[in-house]
């Protein structure tokens, strides 16, 4: 029963996953389509797309990476939006 328990709670874990680098080389240096699939990024940032992101990281001294798929937890001072060019 304990070895089932402790079964359990490894498979109902959450598990956290590791930042990963966005594959900005396909996107070039053109404009992001419109083609909303929103990224998390380690800023705490959610972005309309990985394209949208490396458009931003192009501006940018320190690179942000994706922390997960999807939009960020909402948080009251991180308002600033990440519009899809």
């Amino acid at each position: 029963i304990t070895l089932l328990f402790l079964a359990g709670l490894v498979f109902t874990a959450p598990s956290v996953k590791k930042p990963r680098e966005p594959l900005c080389s396909r996107y070039g240096n053109g404009p992001c389509v419109n083609d909303y699939k929103p990224i998390c990024a380690t800023d705490g940032f959610t972005y309309g797309n990985e394209c949208t992101l490396c458009a931003e990281n192009r501006e940018r001294t320190e690179q942000v990476q994706i922390q997960h798929d999807g939009s960020c937890p909402l948080h009251p001072r991180k308002k600033k939006n990440h519009n899809v060019h």
